[in-house]
């Protein structure tokens, strides 16, 4: 799966704390399972167990999370509160900076503007969520001196993708001119996370995307014609009944690739093509 592997840390410590537990979480506490860690996920609903024999605790109990914090390798996966705030350094900041963890922030491609950008391309949010995205990842990069942010483009996956609505009965695919929706599988995700642990990559940022691009209606036209399904219906962004934050999403056009993925981690894609990609989504969810 992967090759040109750099020199592993020796000796890393083989716990993992997950801040989250939602869908990214448990495919990434899944991952770092299959790898050998010890993993521990904290949750202001920690009896909600999507991921068996793990360890969950409360978000709460900051004595108990301060204490796994001490030994091990952090990964949050939380997003920004109503306020714009980051609810893990809210409360667990001064802890996280005591120590020289490696700590992974999921992030996402919403930091960067319009156009095609890479890792080292200057970032100029144009919606409120990238701006607030963009102000979490400077506090990060204050408090964690060992911080590796993802910068995720849209997650998806079983359970989630844009099929599932299509095959409950709504055939309409809000539509944009020339705009092309960034996405990563969440199993390529976690194993790129973990990949990025194990190998202790230098560098300080990774754009986590798929490299092709396809507008969510040629992804979905494309699998109801290798399906026999019902024509997709688009509909224009100015025109569709979508919430302000899917309205938002649609405001920025922007291609977001990786020279660290490509280059130095020459990573070997599970899902490389979208279409390919829902198209077996869409066979598992209709078996289901």
């Amino acid at each position: 799966m992967f090759y040109k592997r750099q020199k592993k840390i020796e000796n890393i410590e083989k716990n993992i704390l997950i801040f989250g537990n939602g869908y990214s979480a448990s495919f990434i506490a899944k991952e770092a399972k299959l790898s050998g860690y010890n993993v521990v996920i904290v949750s202001r609903n920690p009896s909600r167990k999507l991921v068996q024999e793990i360890e969950y605790i409360d978000f709460k109990n900051q004595k108990l999370v301060n204490l796994f914090i001490q030994k091990s390798i952090i990964i949050s996966t939380v997003p920004p509160d109503k306020g714009g705030f980051d609810p893990v350094l809210s409360k667990y900041s001064e802890n996280l900076n005591n120590y020289k963890n490696i700590c992974c922030y999921i992030s996402s491609t919403s930091v960067y503007g319009s156009g095609l950008v890479f890792e080292d391309s200057l970032c100029k949010p144009d919606t409120k969520r990238g701006k607030i995205r963009y102000e979490i990842e400077k506090l990060w990069l204050q408090t964690c001196e060992n911080i590796q942010i993802f910068r995720s483009g849209g997650i998806y996956g079983l359970g989630r993708h844009p099929m599932i609505k299509f095959l409950e009965g709504n055939f309409e695919v809000t539509t944009k001119k020339n705009h092309y929706p960034n996405r990563i599988n969440v199993e390529d995700l976690a194993k790129i996370i973990l990949f990025s642990i194990q190998n202790h990559s230098p560098k300080r940022i990774i754009n986590v995307t798929d490299q092709k691009n396809v507008t969510t209606f040629d992804a979905i036209d494309y699998v109801t014609k290798e399906l026999g399904l019902t024509n997709p219906i688009p509909i224009d962004y100015e025109k569709a009944k979508i919430s302000d934050m899917a309205r938002e999403f649609f405001l920025s056009s922007k291609t977001v690739r990786s020279k660290i993925l490509s280059e130095d981690f020459n990573y070997n894609y599970i899902y490389p093509d979208y279409k390919k990609a829902l198209l077996y989504l869409t066979k598992l969810t209709m078996e289901v």
